[in-house]
């Protein structure tokens, strides 16, 4: 037989079976939310939350640990943030890390508002290596405006941070320098003009090479004028004495 037609033995239970009691407790509401703690990475930032309850957590020094290894992660551009970027970055990740409770006792995503802070109050260097949750405030995840999981007030933004309407030409044309640094009319010194001239020895050389050549022609020339002459005069005798 095949083995796939072979039967399969029951497995025996009698060393896997063993009578076991369980305790479950349930947390439900209000009972879940505490006050925020004092004391570790996020205690500053957990005292200016919108409102005093969070979520209780069992390990209160990892939270913050957490929070705190992910606002180095957010907190990584090549430029050093302002004051300003950098509360608002250590709020995020504290926000994340402690979230806020509803008066249900549920816990509230993070508010739109910090997003767009902080996308507004840092620079381009520093949105440019955000995380996904934090590139497109417009995220289901977070709740509308200063609502949900939020800060009570926000830092003053930094005057040194660029209008984003910024017009680079209007500026320089607003704080133009009007000291004139150089005349209005320049005096450029007279150079006389620089004639060329060739080396008389050259010339010399030259015309000699043109006058031994033209005397060539000319002393050829009258050599066969002559040569010419001499077999006409023989020709003619020739036929006077015949």
């Amino acid at each position: 037989e095949s083995a796939k037609e072979q039967p399969l033995a029951a497995a025996n239970q009698e060393y896997y079976e063993k009578e076991t009691s369980y305790i479950v407790d349930v947390t439900r509401g209000t009972a879940n939310c505490g006050a925020p703690p004092s004391s570790g990475f996020c205690s500053d930032v957990l005292n200016n939350l919108s409102n005093s309850a969070v979520w209780s957590f069992d390990d209160v020094n990892g939270r913050n640990n957490e929070a705190e290894c992910y606002y180095d992660i957010i907190n990584n551009g090549c430029s050093r943030p302002s004051s300003q970027c950098e509360t608002l970055l250590k709020s995020f990740a504290c926000l994340r890390a402690f979230p806020q409770c509803s008066s249900s006792g549920f816990q509230m995503g993070t508010c739109n508002e910090l997003c767009t802070q902080i996308h507004e109050q840092c620079s381009s260097d520093i949105i440019f290596n955000l995380p996904p949750e934090l590139v497109v405030c417009e995220n289901p995840s977070y709740v509308s405006g200063t609502n949900g999981t939020c800060i009570a007030t926000f830092p003053t933004p930094d005057a040194t941070i660029v209008d984003p309407n910024f017009n680079p030409r209007q500026f320089f044309e607003d704080n133009a320098n009007t000291i004139v640094i150089a005349p209005d009319n320049i005096v450029l010194p007279y150079f006389p003009p620089i004639i060329a001239t060739m080396p008389p020895i050259i010339l010399d050389d030259d015309d000699g090479n043109n006058k031994m050549i033209e005397h060539n022609i000319i002393e050829n020339t009258e050599n066969n004028d002559v040569a010419n002459t001499s077999n006409i005069l023989s020709t003619s005798v020739y036929l006077l004495v015949l």
